[in-house]
C-alpha cells in the first residue's frame, strides 16, 4: 500500500496567513487528527522556513518533575531549544555585571551545573540530549561566564560582604524572577537572531491537550501577554514587556480550542468568563484546522485501494458519518490488514481450487480494525442484499460455494429474497477468474422456501481473519 497522505497545501496557505496576523494564538483542531503532522509540514514549508524558525516545547514532560516553577522550565526547554537549532552565535555575550548576578542568585553555582538535571528532565531525546551537551562545553557563552564572574568580582569588589550589598543594591523589584541570565540568553539570542537572519521566531507549544487542568493552566499563566507581569510585581510596563516573551515573534499553542473551554468551565466553574481569560492568549480567533471533506474522500480512496472495490460500493460500507467520527490515527491504523487477512478462501469447481475473491474478506479486516463489533459489520454487510442486491450477489455469494461439494460448472442453487421480501431459488454462476458471482436463473417461488441463512455464511468468514 503506498503512503496515506492526505494533501494540506491550502491549509498550510491559510495558517502562513494567519500567524503573519496573529502573533498569538492557537491551533486547535480534535485530538487525534493529525495536528503534529500538520505541524512537521509547516516547518518543512519551503516558504515558512524561508520566514520562520520555529521552535517547540513539550510541557507534557512538566507533569513528572513535581512542584518546580513552570516558568523555569519553560525558559530552560526554550534555550535547548535555541541550541538544537544552533541559534546561539558569537554576538551573543553577558554583561560581567550579568554573569556576577547569576552568581550571587545561585550562590557560586556554574551555569552549565544548573543546566544540566533539566536535559533529562525535559525529555529530549537522545541525538537532542547530546547535542545539547555539546552545546553547552563547547559555546563560548557558556564557558566565559564564570571568568566574567571571576574577573566582575577581583576588580570591583573587595568582599563577599561588599559582593552582595553591591548586588542588593542594583536590583530592582523585578530583577531576580524575570531578568536572570537564562531569560537574557534567550532574549538576546533571539534579537541577534532576528537582526542576522532577518527571520521571525515562533514558538510552538505542543501536546496540550495531554496536561491535567491544573499544569495546563499554570502554562497558560505564564505564556500569557507580558503586560500581566507588572500587576503581579508591581512594576511598570516598559517596552521590553509589550507582546510576547523573550521577544518571539509568535507563540503558537496547540489544543482543541471547544475542549480548552469545557475543562476551564469543569475547573473553575460554569460561571466564570472564559472569553476573557482566553482573550490574552489570541490576537484574534484562534486556526481551525479540519480536514474532514477531505479525509474522507482520501480515506474512501485508500480504501478502494486496500479492498479493490469501486468507491462507491466502499462509500455503502463505509459511511461518511462514521468515517467523520474516527479520527485519521484511526483510519490509519486500520489499514494496515496484511498480516490480519490469514488465507484466502477457496472453493472446489469441477475437482479443481478456485480462489474467491478477498475485497469483502478485507472489508471485514479493516472494520475490526476500527473497532466495529463482529455484529455491527454484519448488520453494514447483510445491509448491501436490501439496498444493493446485485453487490451482495457479486462479491457474498461467492462464498456460499466454499460450503458446497464439487460444484459442477461452477453453478449452485440458493434461496435468497425479492424487493417483496420473498424467497426465489436462484442459480448462481461463479467467475472462476475474478472468484466473484452472479445469477444465472431465478426460478419461480415455491411455496415453502426459506432465504439461505446469510448471517451463518457472514459468521464463518471471521475464521479467514486473525
Amino acid at each position: 500500500m503506498s503512503e496515506f497522505y492526505v494533501p494540506i497545501d491550502g491549509a498550510i496557505k491559510d495558517f502562513a496567513r494567519h500567524i503573519n496576523a496573529n502573533p498569538r494564538t492557537i491551533l486547535s483542531s480534535k485530538f487525534g487528527d493529525g495536528k503534529s503532522f500538520f505541524l512537521q509540514k509547516i516547518k518543512e514549508d519551503e516558504g515558512l522556513k524561508d520566514e520562520y524558525e520555529f521552535l517547540t516545547i513539550y510541557p507534557v514532560n512538566y507533569q513528572v518533575v513535581g512542584n518546580k516553577d513552570i516558568f523555569e522550565l519553560i525558559k530552560r526547554d526554550i534555550l535547548f531549544q535555541l541550541m538544537l537549532h544552533d541559534m546561539i552565535s558569537g554576538n551573543v555575550v553577558l554583561k560581567e555585571s550579568e554573569a556576577f548576578s547569576w552568581f550571587v542568585y545561585m550562590n557560586g553555582k556554574s551555569l552549565v551545573a544548573d543546566l544540566l538535571p533539566y536535559v533529562a528532565e525535559l525529555g529530549l531525546e537522545p541525538d537532542e540530549c547530546a547535542k545539547v551537551l555539546t552545546a553547552m562545553k563547547g559555546l563560548k557563552l557558556f564557558k566565559g561566564i564564570k571568568e566574567k564572574f571571576e574577573k566582575f568580582k577581583k576588580e570591583q569588589l573587595v568582599s563577599d560582604d561588599d559582593r552582595i550589598e553591591a548586588f542588593l543594591d542594583k536590583a530592582d523589584a523585578s530583577f531576580i524572577y524575570e531578568c536572570d541570565v537564562i531569560t537574557q540568553i534567550i532574549q538576546k539570542t533571539i534579537t541577534d537572531f532576528q537582526k542576522r537572519t532577518h527571520k521571525k521566531v515562533a514558538l510552538i507549544v505542543e501536546d496540550l491537550d495531554r496536561i491535567d487542568p491544573a499544569h495546563l493552566f499554570r502554562i497558560l499563566n505564564v505564556l500569557s501577554a507580558h503586560i500581566d507581569y507588572g500587576y503581579k510585581y508591581f512594576v511598570k510596563p516598559d517596552a521590553s514587556l509589550v507582546g510576547n516573551k523573550f521577544g518571539l515573534d509568535n507563540i503558537v499553542l496547540v489544543i482543541d480550542y471547544n475542549n480548552l473551554r469545557h475543562i476551564y468551565r469543569h475547573f473553575y466553574g460554569e460561571r466564570t468568563d472564559f472569553n476573557g481569560y482566553i482573550s490574552k492568549f489570541l490576537s484574534s480567533v484562534p486556526f481551525a484546522y479540519s480536514l474532514e471533506k477531505q479525509k474522507c474522500e482520501y480515506v474512501v480512496s485508500k480504501l478502494s485501494e486496500l479492498t479493490g472495490l469501486d468507491k462507491d460500493i466502499v462509500n455503502l460500507v463505509f459511511p461518511e458519518s462514521d468515517l467523520v467520527s474516527k479520527t485519521i490515527r484511526e483510519i490509519v491504523q486500520s489499514f494496515e490488514i496484511s498480516q490480519s487477512v490469514v488465507r484466502v478462501p477457496v472453493a472446489i469447481i469441477d475437482d479443481e481450487p478456485v480462489a474467491l475473491s478477498t475485497s469483502f474478506i478485507r472489508v471485514m479486516a479493516i472494520l475490526r480494525r476500527l473497532k466495529y463489533t463482529d455484529a455491527e459489520i454484519r448488520k453494514n454487510i447483510l445491509a448491501l442484499k436490501e439496498e444493493k442486491q446485485e453487490l451482495f450477489v457479486r462479491y457474498i455469494l461467492p462464498y456460499v460455494f466454499m460450503h458446497q461439494k464439487n460444484c459442477k460448472g461452477g453453478r449452485c442453487m440458493i434461496c435468497i429474497n425479492n424487493e417483496e421480501k420473498r424467497a426465489h431459488q436462484v442459480q448462481l454462476l461463479l467467475n472462476k477468474d475474478s472468484g466473484t458471482a452472479s445469477i444465472e436463473t431465478m426460478y419461480m417461488r415455491q411455496g415453502n422456501e426459506v432465504e439461505t441463512n446469510f448471517y451463518q455464511l457472514l459468521d464463518s468468514l471471521f475464521d479467514y481473519i486473525a
